[in-house]
């Protein structure tokens, strides 16, 4: 459970960084013809690296309180038939 939520999280990250290139592209052509003033949403900057592994780290945390509490059930009584 906790790859999986890991997993899902770098993913979410990725894609999350693409939608920014994608929406940082138009926007700077949108600012440089509407003000003439040329943006670089290109250039380098430490959070770049820091947010996908700060989401993939909240990720494998939010799925490991799901797996504690699963390993931690009692699967037999889970499992036995009620009247």
């Amino acid at each position: 459970m906790v790859l999986e939520s890991a997993t899902l999280g770098a993913a979410g990250s990725i894609l999350g960084l693409l939608v920014f290139a994608g929406l940082a592209g138009i926007a700077r052509e949108i600012v440089r013809r509407q003000t003439g003033v040329a943006l670089d949403p290109w250039v380098w900057h430490p959070v770049f690296a820091y947010a996908p592994l700060g989401a993939t780290a909240l990720a494998s945390v939010a799925g490991a309180i799901p797996a504690v509490l699963l390993y931690r059930t009692d699967v037999a009584t889970q499992l036995a038939i009620t009247e």
